[in-house]
């Protein structure tokens, strides 16, 4: 999850918006997908292999992340006036 003070910083001002609501589907569908998909899934393992099973996952999912997502690039203040 993006803390809000990080969408202001990285999206300007006229998509700020856009990326608030996006962050906060993102939230939504990372409960379901843990507490739905992972859970029926994982419920019949030990908490030991479903800590890892989990794990795993977050983890894909943060290197396709990585490898996708682009850092912005952010002009200086005397730059943009």
């Amino acid at each position: 999850m993006v803390v809000q003070p990080l969408v202001n910083d990285y999206v300007k001002k006229n998509s700020r918006g856009k990326a608030v609501s996006f962050n906060s589907l993102a939230v939504v569908v990372g409960e379901v997908l843990a507490l739905g998909v992972l859970f029926h899934h994982t419920k019949e393992m030990d908490f030991k292999m479903a800590f890892f099973v989990t794990g795993v996952i977050i983890l894909l999912i943060c290197l396709v992340a990585c490898l996708l997502l682009k850092e912005p690039q952010i002009k200086p203040l005397s730059e943009e006036e």
